[in-house]
């Protein structure tokens, strides 16, 4: 797809060299919403008031942390239970003698839980939360091709005023391109029949605790993505644009491409 109607494909391979570019500034935590958003100066939303990401996205992590910290929790009393586990530790050797380099992680040793509960809160936030934020908006924004072409067949206009609409069709992606740009975003945008969500009414098809303070934790944790997707279905009720995609019962668990 990269080649034949992106315009960092081709030989040249430009989206590998942005790939390769972005990973090594990227660091785990860069994953993380709150030092994001922050970072790019809109967490306080006295400079921002309507940024429905934020709200959503701040929610659903500190749901999401809270789940996942109570799960550790239960099984790690103490940081020294952590650091006897050996199916932990060698688990940790493994990530990092053969996938994210200590730089990329938050700590340099797995000893306590509480850098546990970051890096796997960041990791399901990444796959879930974070994924349906930039991938279920795709089509709305891509469907009307000159709203954000994929491609240029000529070079950009150096003078502003100078172009006639034949200039204009000439530059723009081709009719084929264009529809396998509108048929990309639309399968991207998709979701499958039987996609399972943050926020799965009936149950997740997998249950993986019985015991009772973990269905209590899990219960926790639904009954805050509840209130999360009414507050988001209640905002959208008075939108005149809603934003959706970050509703908890419509984030699917995982990344579905």
């Amino acid at each position: 797809m990269f080649d034949d109607l992106i315009a960092t494909g081709g030989p040249d391979q430009g989206h590998v060299f942005l790939g390769k570019k972005g990973y090594r500034a990227w660091t785990l935590a860069d994953n993380k919403p709150r030092p994001d958003i922050e970072r790019r100066g809109v967490l306080d939303p006295a400079v921002l008031p309507h940024y429905p990401y934020r709200d959503d996205s701040l929610l659903l992590w500190e749901a999401l942390e809270e789940y996942v910290g109570g799960v550790l929790g239960h099984f790690y009393a103490s940081d020294a239970e952590l650091v006897r586990d050996t199916d932990m530790q060698r688990w940790w050797k493994d990530l990092v003698d053969h996938g994210l380099p200590v730089e990329k992680l938050p700590c340099a040793e797995l000893k306590r839980v509480s850098d546990l509960t970051d890096i796997l809160t960041t990791v399901l936030f990444t796959v879930s939360v974070q994924h349906a934020a930039v991938n279920y908006l795709q089509y709305e924004h891509y469907a009307f091709v000159p709203n954000a072409p994929l491609c240029l067949r000529q070079a950009p206009p150096r003078k502003k005023g100078v172009l006639s609409e034949k200039d204009i069709d000439a530059m723009i992606p081709s009719k084929t391109q264009m529809l396998w740009q509108v048929a990309v975003g639309r399968a991207l945008s998709s979701f499958g029949d039987d996609e399972e969500y943050l926020l799965h009414e009936g149950g997740w098809r997998e249950d993986y605790f019985q015991e009772p303070d973990l269905i209590a934790i899990r219960d926790r944790f639904h009954t805050r993505l509840r209130a999360q997707s009414e507050a988001v279905k209640a905002r959208n009720a008075k939108a005149a644009v809603p934003y959706t995609v970050l509703q908890a019962d419509r984030i699917p668990c995982g990344i579905t491409v």
